[in-house]
């Protein structure tokens, strides 16, 4: 897995699975429109970026919906 700077969907799967919320990425998405999680900014090169916070919102969403 490449590292990055800052925080990609690969980083938000990764803190998912911490979590113990193992998503896939196409199960994110879903769950993204589905669930009006923030979007993410896109970076020149196309890349999704999320900040720290939207990261633990969007965590503490996905955990909500499979109540966990």
């Amino acid at each position: 897995m490449r590292n990055f700077s800052f925080k990609t969907v690969g980083f938000l799967l990764d803190k998912l699975k911490e979590a113990g919320v193992p998503i896939k990425r196409g199960t994110y998405y879903r769950l993204e429109k589905r669930l009006g999680l923030p979007l993410a900014k896109k970076t020149m090169s196309g890349w999704r970026v999320y900040t720290n916070e939207e990261i633990l919102l969007i965590v503490e969403a996905i955990k909500k919906n499979y109540n966990i």
